[in-house]
């Protein structure tokens, strides 16, 4: 029995490859056929489909660059319906539209041996969305990048339809693509129920209110999700970025009021999200204030709101609630509008507070920059060596910052050249340095004077 066939290298062409194929349909024991390198390169095809037909060993195929249009897919397809050996098809660089991948689709809709299908550099849109579909369906992958991959609402129903079981996968990037609110709605139904995904990036699509409140709606029920990023949407009210189980990871929403109170209790409910992420939002102190009700009963760790428009009475509404949260650890008030009495409201407020990190650079003028600075080295008692040259502290600078640096038992070397410190000063340093000696002191290019060396 006829077993292996090489015609390769023959100059066969189209029309007695298809009086070839006639004669194969019905052959079970032909394994593999081989027919490259004739007239045509696309009358390879044929020898693969006698393979995938009658090769039960046929675990991997490679089918990329070999001209197939949606006719040999739709062949293709018919072969694979049943077939539950084959792991791997790489169909990648070829002319498959819409209409062959949804065929391709159809047939491979109970298939649950292939791991791995490439479908990218087609004709079709929705190629590769529905590639991942699959992947998603079959594999054991936790994390699947389709940043930029131009997939379009009727992509997003092919993933969403197999994320509705999806027991593995836990980071999902869809960011710079075609979805809209059409598009997110077949997401949101399946969000409701899945307990696995944990970070969504939704980034740069063209969601709008209506499918963030699709969205918000069914997160209601889903306890698992922790980080959803949906900037760069073309969202409209303000109030969307707090309705979340879980917020934002970037901001650079299109945005300008505020309202709904509803939506803003239904992320105060929420007991487990440690990350509220909402810079480049355009917030303003009037925002601050709804949100510093939200952070009074939450489990918030991590805030960033740089990169808004907040000043001095914004950080006041923060600090009245921050006081007693005891469980932040870092907080992000970069590039806003803070002057020096918002940070002294924060200075008094973190006097004994654990935070770790507050970055206030950006801000109105380099005082504000400075307390941010005292504050986190306040409560970082493992540093050993600090170079803090050129940042015009001046003598109520140095108070904030030697104020800092009281308890620092491992700190030996401490570098603050042209910083234009005075005698007031250094009689600041000379305090702190009878509480905590140190190995090396730099201090050139101030204003010590006479005085001052005296201290």
């Amino acid at each position: 029995t006829l077993v292996v066939l090489d015609l390769r290298y023959n100059l066969i062409e189209d029309l007695a490859i298809d009086h070839l194929a006639n004669i194969l349909e019905d052959n079970t024991k032909l394994r593999r056929l081989e027919l490259d390198g004739n007239y045509y390169r696309n009358t390879s095809i044929l020898g693969h489909l006698i393979s995938i037909k009658n090769d039960p060993l046929l675990i991997t195929l490679d089918l990329s660059r070999c001209a197939i249009d949606d006719d040999k897919i739709q062949l293709l397809a018919v072969l694979l319906r049943n077939n539950r050996t084959l792991k791997s098809l790489d169909l990648s660089g070829n002319s498959i539209t819409n209409f062959g991948a949804h065929r391709l689709a159809e047939a491979l809709h109970n298939n649950k041996t292939l791991i791995k299908l490439d479908l990218k550099r087609n004709i079709g849109r929705d190629c590769v969305a529905i590639a991942a579909a699959i992947s998603i369906r079959n594999s054991q992958i936790s994390s699947l990048n389709l940043s930029g991959e131009e997939i379009t609402n009727d992509g997003m129903k092919y993933i969403a339809n197999e994320l509705y079981n999806n027991q593995t996968l836990k980071h999902l990037d869809l960011s710079y693509n075609e979805i809209g609110n059409r598009g997110i709605g077949y997401l949101a139904l399946v969000l409701g129920n899945n307990r696995t995904l944990i970070k969504l990036n939704l980034f740069g699509n063209y969601i709008g209110d209506k499918g963030l409140e699709c969205l918000i709606e069914n997160l209601h029920f889903n306890t698992t999700l922790l980080i959803l990023n949906i900037g760069g949407n073309p969202i409209e009210t303000m109030s969307y970025r707090f309705t979340l189980n879980i917020t934002p990871e970037y901001g650079w929403n299109r945005t300008e009021t505020i309202g709904n109170e509803y939506f803003l209790r239904a992320f105060q409910n929420h007991s487990t999200n440690e990350i509220l992420k909402l810079d480049h939002n355009h917030l303003n102190d009037h925002d601050i204030q709804h949100l510093s009700e939200l952070l009074r009963s939450t489990s918030i760790k991590i805030v960033d709101l740089s990169s808004n428009e907040i000043t001095d009475q914004g950080v006041k509404y923060l600090t009245d609630i921050l006081r007693n949260n005891r469980k932040l650890t870092t907080l992000d008030l970069r590039y806003n509008r803070i002057g020096e009495q918002g940070a002294e409201y924060l200075y008094e407020v973190f006097q004994e507070h654990p935070l770790n990190k507050l970055k206030l650079d950006g801000n109105q003028n380099d005082f504000v920059t400075l307390v941010g600075i005292a504050i986190s080295l306040r409560n970082d008692r493992t540093l050993v060596q600090i170079d803090f040259n050129g940042n015009y502290l001046g003598d109520q600078g140095i108070r904030y910052f030697t104020n800092a640096l009281q308890n620092h038992k491992s700190l030996n070397h401490l570098s603050l050249n042209n910083n234009e410190i005075g005698v007031q000063g250094v009689r600041y340093l000379a305090e702190m340095i009878q509480k905590q000696p140190l190995n090396s002191l730099q201090l050139v290019g101030n204003y010590l004077g006479d005085e001052g060396i005296v201290y």
